[in-house]
């Protein structure tokens, strides 16, 4: 599935609740895989035509079956870490449950998104840097701000998941630091903060722990950071050279602009600028791999070398790209 263990946490409450354990079962997940929430810009990134209407059952499998047969063509032994073995299925009587209709979701869906939802589906996920139980809790995050409403009920469900996820207090804050960055960056990237999206901004800190100052702070920090290493458009030989090109970053990022670090969110908001397209996945069409060692073994360099991708070390990258980096 994708972001399959926000369906499993249902699975396992429903199964508890008829007095069923639910077997232990492999899962196979392409939004750990991909490192992205939303499952239309996956399938974008692979060229793969979303049919249907985001977010109903059919159209999603059917979207999640196309990403699972190219991930698999490309790593034919991806499945045989997801097999299944002498499990024996629980036999579930059947209940006379009534069906829920889809009409109030339909409506909602033909809204405009709203400010936290546009940033919601841009957000990615390092898949090569992460755990999988912190992108499982990221995920759970990405849902939350979907919706277009954050109340006191999301906070107790971010809190059971962090606990069944066995999360420690360290690895929260610095997820929930982490987020919070991403979210100002995409939104200064878009353009001037407004003081409504600003206030949006501030409830999702809130509610993930974050004072205003610290929220300010990040936000402060992005700005100046975009505005002094904004590329000089003026040489326009370098635009045109990476102008329309797809381009990933890999692992930590180790350059600096104005004596603070740049972070992933940082360098791909800067890529954009320069007309690049950003892509949270190597494959076949990727163009560049920017990562900070030559020689490193990601899972991301690996498929680019396989692949016959070109890989910049990312001092060039910012070079060619006339990125003023310190």
């Amino acid at each position: 599935g994708h972001n399959v263990q926000f369906d499993m946490n249902f699975l396992i409450k429903k199964y508890e609740r008829l007095g069923v354990a639910l077997p232990d079962i492999p899962l196979l997940c392409t939004y750990r895989l991909l490192g992205r929430s939303s499952l239309s810009a996956c399938c974008d990134e692979f060229d793969i035509p979303f049919v249907g209407v985001a977010h109903r059952a059919l159209s999603d499998a059917r979207a999640t079956a196309h990403l699972v047969s190219l991930l698999c063509a490309e790593d034919q032994p991806l499945l045989n870490k997801h097999r299944l073995d002498n499990t024996i299925w629980p036999s579930v009587p059947a209940l006379n449950t009534p069906c829920f209709r889809r009409e109030e979701a339909l409506s909602a869906l033909d809204e405009q998104p709203r400010f936290l939802q546009r940033i919601a589906t841009k957000i990615r996920h390092d898949v090569d840097a992460e755990t999988p139980n912190i992108l499982a809790y990221l995920a759970l995050v990405d849902r939350v701000l979907e919706d277009r409403v954050i109340d006191a009920r999301e906070e107790d469900v971010l809190v059971d998941a962090a606990l069944n996820l066995l999360l420690s207090p360290a690895q929260l804050d610095a997820a929930h630091r982490q987020y919070i960055h991403s979210i100002a960056v995409l939104a200064l990237a878009d353009g001037v903060v407004s003081d409504a999206e600003r206030r949006d901004l501030h409830v999702v800190a809130k509610l993930l722990g974050q004072d205003d100052s610290q929220l300010d702070d990040v936000l402060e920090i992005a700005a100046r950071q975009l505005a002094s290493a904004s590329p000089d458009h003026t040489k326009s030989a370098v635009k045109n050279e990476l102008e329309g090109q797809r381009v990933c970053f890999t692992g930590q990022i180790e350059s600096t602009i104005g004596g603070q670090p740049m972070t992933r969110d940082i360098a791909e908001a800067l890529a954009t600028q320069v007309g690049l397209i950003v892509a949270n996945s190597v494959t076949k069409k990727l163009d560049i791999l920017v990562v900070a060692d030559p020689h490193t073994r990601s899972g991301k360099a690996k498929k680019a070398r396989q692949y016959g991708t070109r890989i910049l070390p990312e001092a060039v990258f910012w070079r060619m790209a006339n990125i003023t980096v310190d």
